[in-house]
């Protein structure tokens, strides 16, 4: 009774412990009087000057966060208020179809909030629940795979913590993302003779695909199928694939029935809209850099790509322990993450090939070099589970064999860390300070020490809990140029400008410099389109204005 006491202790502890991250990225900033969200420049633009305070941050210019996320969400609350559908956007451009456009996530389950209280609370309880969903999903499905409750805590917390999720809070990529980690059991259920759950897998589907980002959920399908067939290959062999196989294609068709009052606007609106060039990424797959240290700032727009693919020294130490303990793990565990690694390494190199040799999709919703990075951080949460799981689970002979593999692999990797810093300080001229250096090191300290701490003292809440304090401190200095907190004072505030415009009435017309001012969110109509929605007939009426310039008078 004491044992299972304690046991019931332990998994209770673990879920609970997954609302530290999420309390202290939004709580605490909510309680400073800011917004847990990056929504960088809007003071520095005329229409909200007046609210410029001397100590206001310099967080760089307009964004699509601020031109585009944040208003569309907003709009939501507008069309509550109204007593009306999400269908339409009536103040950009000569209209804009809300539902039509994907990314404006009128259905996401995490738009709920804006629907029901103001855009500034309802942002700060939408990222709380989606940085709590996220670890939930990811701490659930390594409780199905049989991990100890503070080694499925270790994986909820770093999945809460990994770019997709935690830098991109306001993407309409990390609305997705959350699900991800269901797909993993759902593709392990039907290959194990579960055929009914295709249900929970069109279900995941649609949830994904409700996020606002039609790329992820076409990557999501191809990941899907990718595992089903490396898991065949590697792990259950050929007895249940078929049906496995037959259950994906049915989910695939509940989802999309699901997704239809989506998908259908959707279409429409590619039928009436005029193509515009995807965004494109200097991410280099090559560059050590971007993969190891935390090198990303505000002021260079690289694209999702780098943060996508950066793994870290932490998670780079816990890598060198995996080929160090490959060969003793579990059968099944093995087979499982050489499986779900081969999927990761070909959407690497596919996401590779699109940085190198950028596809021009014509609209289209393909997914591009972030996209195909998808399994990636689900891949280093759940390898670091595996490590963790099978390092406690040595005995005496095998440990020793294990940690003379594993200091031989962590002195080669430190040989590649030392490499790069050299490279990227005399080479590439980058200066970092000491105290950068200084933390570099701490963190591949940190989880070396961890590790061989563990070996001498084996405690699933040592390793546990203390690759998830390394992993939080690591993504949080890693990522803060992304998830810098916001003044409420610098969120779209009420000026003397935008409440004479308002009152005015009208349509605000003038230069294209207009696109950099995302009026919607006052409920102010205007000429041009900030959220960047061109249909057919407003790329017209802009030609027309381009040669008629007195038509915006």
């Amino acid at each position: 009774m004491i044992l299972f006491g304690r046991k019931r202790i332990d998994a209770s502890l673990s879920f609970l412990l997954l609302f530290a991250v999420p309390t202290i990225s939004v709580v605490v900033p909510v309680i400073q009087g800011k917004l847990p969200a990056r929504i960088p420049g809007l003071v520095m633009e005329a229409p909200w000057q007046e609210a410029l305070s001397p100590d206001a941050s310099n967080s760089g210019g307009v964004n699509e966060t601020t031109l585009s996320y944040f208003p569309s969400l907003a709009l939501l609350g507008q069309s509550t208020r109204n007593m009306e559908f999400p269908l339409w956007n009536p103040y950009e451009a000569l209209g804009v179809p809300l539902l039509g456009a994907w990314k404006s996530r009128a259905l996401a389950p995490f738009s709920i909030p804006f629907y029901v209280i103001g855009p500034r609370k309802a942002l700060a309880v939408s990222i709380f629940l989606k940085l709590l969903l996220a670890g939930i999903c990811a701490w659930w499905v390594a409780r199905r795979f049989g991990f100890r409750p503070p080694i499925a805590f270790m994986a909820g917390a770093l999945y809460q913590v990994c770019a997709p999720v935690f830098a991109y809070r306001l993407d309409p990529v990390s609305d997705g993302f959350v699900w991800f980690p269901l797909l993993a059991w759902n593709a392990n259920q039907l290959l194990t003779a579960h055929p009914r759950s295709w249900r929970a897998t069109a279900l995941t589907f649609t949830l994904i695909g409700l996020g606002g980002s039609p790329e992820l959920l076409v990557a999501s399908l191809i990941c899907f199928s990718a595992m089903l067939v490396a898991y065949r290959l590697r792990v259950r062999g050929l007895d249940h694939f078929t049906t496995a196989s037959a259950g994906f294609l049915l989910a695939v068709v509940f989802a999309g029935g699901m997704l239809a009052v989506q998908v259908l606007p959707y279409i429409e609106y590619l039928r009436e809209s005029v193509y515009t060039p995807a965004t494109l990424t200097d991410w280099s797959p090559g560059r050590l850099a971007i993969l190891l240290f935390p090198v990303f700032n505000r002021g260079q727009d690289q694209g999702m790509a780098p943060a996508f693919a950066h793994i870290g020294i932490p998670a780079g130490v816990l890598c060198c322990l995996w080929i160090a303990l490959h060969k003793f793990a579990n059968r099944q565990r093995r087979r499982r993450m050489d499986a779900f690694g081969g999927v990761t390494l070909l959407f690497y190199l596919i996401a590779a090939g699109y940085s190198a040799m950028p596809v021009n999709t014509q609209g289209f919703p393909l997914p591009s070099a972030q996209h195909w990075l998808l399994p990636l951080p689900l891949w280093l949460v759940f390898m670091a589970a595996t490590v963790c799981e099978e390092w406690l689970e040595l005995d005496a002979g095998t440990s020793r064999l294990a940690l003379k593999r594993f200091l031989l692999i962590l002195a080669v990797f430190l040989l590649l860390v030392v490499s790069t810093g050299v490279y990227v300080s005399v080479v590439c001229g980058e200066s970092r300070s000491p105290l950068w250096w200084a933390g570099v090191i701490a963190g591949g300290t940190a989880m070396a020490a961890l590790i061989l701490l563990t070996l001498v003292w084996p405690r699933p809440r040592l390793i546990g809990y203390g690759t998830a304090l390394i992993g939080f401190l690591w993504s949080a200095w890693t990522f803060q140029p992304f998830t810098q907190s916001t003044p409420l004072s610098e969120v779209f505030p009420e000026t003397l400008f935008t409440r004479a415009t308002r009152e005015a009435g009208g349509r605000v017309a003038g230069t294209e410099n207009l696109n950099r001012w995302p009026l919607s969110v006052h409920g102010i109509a205007q000429v041009y389109n900030p959220g960047g929605v061109t249909l057919k007939r407003y790329a017209v009426f802009k030609e027309r204005l381009r040669q008629y310039p007195l038509l915006a008078r």
